[in-house]
């Protein structure tokens, strides 16, 4: 894997992903607003019924060190590994 590699195949996600943004991200409606504050106070803290816009995020470990930048991508578990995240409304 080379580093033009990693960049072709990231700009070819990013424009996937692009291309479904207008069907597939949208805000929520009140009902569906209000069926997630629900289950927040239902299923944790309930001091958290009004959060908005949550963030979660997981690490996807990577098979070996990259060579470009490798140490950046370096982790707090010693694994070399890409952070994703996901927003939870």
């Amino acid at each position: 894997m080379s580093v033009g590699f990693v960049v072709k195949a990231t700009r070819r996600v990013i424009i996937a992903f692009l291309a479904l943004h207008d069907s597939v991200i949208c805000w929520p409606r009140l009902a569906e607003k209000e069926e997630a504050k629900q289950r927040v106070e239902d299923n944790s803290c309930p001091a958290w019924r009004d959060g908005f816009c949550m963030v979660d995020g997981t690490l996807v470990p990577l098979a070996e060190k990259p060579g470009h930048h490798g140490e950046a991508y370096f982790d707090h578990k010693s694994n070399y590994s890409l952070n994703v995240q996901v927003s939870l409304l």
